[in-house]
């Protein structure tokens, strides 16, 4: 098999975050959420992918930010040329932190009501 999934946990980093790095060719993502936000972004390839009920192909250089709860899938576009990503996941009172002691004061964390976003400064940042 030529997937490489590799997870990584620091519980030093605001009460434990993991840290996904990944080359998927063969395997799939089912429909999953997670408790944290997703931040991922692509370096090589091409993801097909559902979050909630929209569909849409994440390639190198697309940032793609999931909210917790959000159902989502993944999934080679072509099997031979697969995807590579990296992938963070941040706990919503993290991201809430960070929001006010930036934006200040409380309120709702909105990223544009954009799942994907084709962006490669950005994806490299993450990366």
């Amino acid at each position: 098999m030529r997937d490489d999934i590799k997870l990584w946990r620091d519980s030093k980093l605001h009460g434990g975050m993991e840290i996904l790095r990944a080359s998927c060719y063969e395997h799939s993502y089912p429909p999953h959420f997670h408790n944290e936000y997703v931040i991922a972004a692509f370096a090589r390839g091409a993801q097909r992918t559902r979050i909630c009920r929209e569909r849409g192909v994440a390639a190198a250089g697309t940032v793609m930010v999931i909210m917790p709860g959000e159902v989502h899938t993944g999934e080679a576009v072509q099997r031979d040329e697969g995807w590579d990503y990296c992938a963070i996941y941040p706990s919503a009172s993290l991201i809430d932190e960070v929001a006010e002691t930036v934006m200040g004061g409380k309120g709702e964390v909105n990223f544009g009501g954009e799942g994907m976003r084709y962006d490669p400064l950005m994806a490299r940042s993450v990366l």
